[in-house]
């Protein structure tokens, strides 16, 4: 990638993002938050360790001659919405990780499943496609595997059912969603969650049993 065959992986990280004039910073979280390194006549490949700008938004590496494959990691950067790879020479395509859409989709199906939603509420406002999941709030994200791994909704005073979906959040390990109004069955789709850990639905108003 961004470095010479010769010199560490770290030289990307360091190098590239802090002195070059290509690279823009968000105000908000003084982190890195787009790299523009296009044609620069740079040879190399791009280290696993870009996962390290982990508010990378924009990438733009076009006419330059990386080779190689593309890291995996790259799926790790969830806030990444512009890339433009042209004029390369990598082997192979864009690391292919659609997981996250999977859990986005089952958490935004959940959403609507909230019937008391205020528009100001933050569910309402964060919970979004436009949003990465990695940001939302009450949800942990796991950047090592790309997926939701706990949900915790407690004391929201939320009104509303659980939907089947929740099966696809397939990483879920943790799901607190004590002190809220929920009613219903709890579908029995639950119990592929199979990595579910810990569950814990008190004060709510579900009917029948546990599946």
């Amino acid at each position: 990638g961004a470095h010479h065959q010769s010199q560490p992986s770290a030289h990307f990280s360091h190098q590239l993002v802090l002195c070059n004039p290509g690279v823009t910073c968000s105000r908000r979280h003084n982190r890195v938050a787009a790299l523009n390194v296009s044609y620069m006549g740079l040879v190399g490949t791009i280290p696993p360790d870009i996962e390290n700008i982990s508010f990378l938004a924009s990438l733009d590496i076009r006419n330059n001659s990386f080779s190689a494959n593309l890291p995996k990691e790259m799926a790790h950067l969830c806030r990444l919405k512009e890339l433009n790879l042209h004029y390369n020479e990598f082997n192979g395509g864009l690391p292919t990780e659609t997981i996250i859409t999977t859990d986005q989709y089952a958490l935004l199906t959940f959403g609507a499943h909230i019937i008391n939603l205020d528009p100001r509420h933050i569910l309402a406002t964060n919970w979004s496609s436009a949003t990465p999941v990695c940001d939302w709030a009450r949800v942990t994200y796991i950047r090592r595997h790309n997926r939701v791994a706990a949900l915790n909704l407690s004391y929201m005073g939320l009104v509303g059912t659980i939907p089947p979906d929740i099966r696809n959040i397939s990483f879920l390990a943790s799901l607190d969603i004590r002190n809220n109004i929920f009613s219903g069955n709890l579908p029995k789709e639950v119990d592929r969650l199979h990595l579910l850990k810990e569950m814990n639905l008190d004060y709510n108003e579900f009917s029948g049993a546990l599946p």
